[in-house]
């Protein structure tokens, strides 16, 4: 029995016979036998990836709305700006000549280089930059902006309205007038006075 047992044991330390396994070999085959049976040994799941995807939807729900309210405010300031240099140059006009009544926009110092100026039916019309324009006729001006598309008029040195054709615009203007509801409608335009 003592030597069919050392035999036995014999055989199974042979190299050459299939039942040995070298102890670096059994770890390599432990490794791969984790690796087949739980997916990829290295990587993520399918729930933390969507896990994650999840986590970025919800902070770009929150954030999108908020960016959005930030570049309207940033718009309104422009264009409130420009539109309160407009003002004061109609009134320093005005008191240096009297009368408003024939003026022209590249007669005015509004601070700004006005290109492309020409005559739009009764009115004149000028561009300050690619999305901004001021439309002017007598005493009566108004400053347009697009995207979002919203203009804020006035006659004379004071300003007069804001106005808008869609709901980014409406909110620039409820924000400029501190107006909740629009004084007139026409059509798809809404009036807020200031």
């Amino acid at each position: 029995m003592k030597n069919a047992s050392k035999a036995v044991l014999k055989l199974l330390k042979h190299k050459s016979s299939s039942l040995y396994v070298p102890n670096k070999n059994r770890e390599d085959a432990k490794q791969k036998h984790f690796s087949m049976a739980h997916g990829f040994a290295k990587g993520f799941t399918l729930i933390e990836l969507l896990v994650v995807v999840l986590i970025i939807g919800i902070l770009s729900a929150v954030a999108l709305p908020q960016y959005n309210r930030a570049v309207d405010r940033s718009r309104a300031s422009e264009l409130y700006i420009v539109a309160n240099d407009m003002r004061k140059a109609m009134e320093i006009y005005y008191l240096a000549n009297g009368d408003a009544g024939n003026i022209a926009l590249q007669d005015l110092e509004v601070g700004y280089n006005l290109t492309n100026c020409h005559p739009v039916g009764s009115s004149n019309v000028c561009y300050i930059n690619g999305y901004l324009w001021i439309e002017q006729s007598g005493t009566n001006w108004t400053i347009r902006r697009s995207n979002p598309y919203f203009g804020i008029g006035g006659v004379r040195d004071h300003l007069d309205f804001c106005s808008s054709d869609n709901q980014r615009g409406e909110n620039v203007c409820k924000m400029l007038t501190g107006k909740s509801s629009p004084d007139e409608t026409s059509g798809s335009m809404k009036v807020y006075n200031f």
